[in-house]
């Protein structure tokens, strides 16, 4: 799809790749993104534990499955802590990069989910989380064709606007938002035909909801240029950081 473009294409992307996608930058990013994960965890470990309001038998799957991955996180971020790992694998480790900020776009979904079947929240709440994050999938996928149609059109080479041009992306940038505001605002609405109880509960859900979303169609937006600097690492060897040189000094 982009074997007959030439580095020139992806100028601006190398700074990316030298910049904040930089085996140093990555490995530091490990870190923050190990204690999300970790956090996530705890939080869904003490909403199921002796909670008689979550009968779904998927639930301790999804734990069991969330803490494989933050061990196996840990492990990661322990092994890129040195330099020697981290330039040595950077390919790899810019692959495990593009996973984890993959996780952390849709993880909260869970506590939200969770937080639905704690509360006995009404099926439409559940539906909503449902497309909201099935939408942010879908968009995520435009944006990486997107991504894709930027390089043809040559706007990573050198003096170009790169991944956007906000005077001319407004409506792109804004448009999934603005589809997580309408699904909000209906569910919202809807939620003045049940009882108090359930009026009560639901503010707190749809702040949730709307976080998960922002959250996701937010990291929508940047994941592709992720995808794009993973590419030219296989790619080209000038994204591809060398050891730094040591200096002996003679005593």
């Amino acid at each position: 799809m982009l074997k007959k473009y030439k580095e020139a294409d992806f100028y601006l992307l190398e700074d990316v790749a030298r910049g904040r996608l930089s085996p140093d930058g990555i490995s530091a990013f490990f870190i923050p993104s190990l204690v999300f994960s970790g956090i996530l965890t705890l939080v869904l470990l003490n909403g199921i534990k002796n909670n008689i309001n979550i009968t779904t038998p998927i639930w301790p799957t999804i734990l069991k499955g969330n803490f494989y991955f933050f061990l196996i996180h840990l492990l990661i971020t322990i092994f890129f802590l040195k330099e020697k790992n981290y330039i040595k694998f950077q390919k790899l480790q810019v692959v495990l990069l593009n996973i984890i900020i993959y996780f952390i776009s849709v993880g909260f979904y869970q506590v939200f989910f969770l937080a639905c079947e704690d509360k006995r929240a009404p099926s439409y709440m559940v539906r909503s989380g449902m497309i909201l994050l099935l939408g942010g999938f879908i968009f995520l996928i435009i944006s990486t064709i997107r991504a894709i149609y930027r390089v043809k059109q040559g706007k990573f080479r050198r003096g170009r606007e790169g991944m956007f041009n906000f005077k001319q992306s407004k409506l792109y940038v804004s448009s999934p938002f603005v589809f997580g505001l309408v699904m909000l605002s209906g569910t919202f609405a809807r939620s003045f035909s049940g009882s108090y109880d359930m009026r009560k509960i639901i503010p707190g859900l749809m702040f949730m909801l709307l976080l998960c979303a922002f959250v996701q169609y937010g990291m929508a937006l940047a994941i592709p240029e992720f995808f794009l600097v993973t590419y030219c690492k296989f790619r080209f060897k000038s994204f591809n950081m060398e050891p730094r040189k040591r200096i002996n000094k003679k005593r």
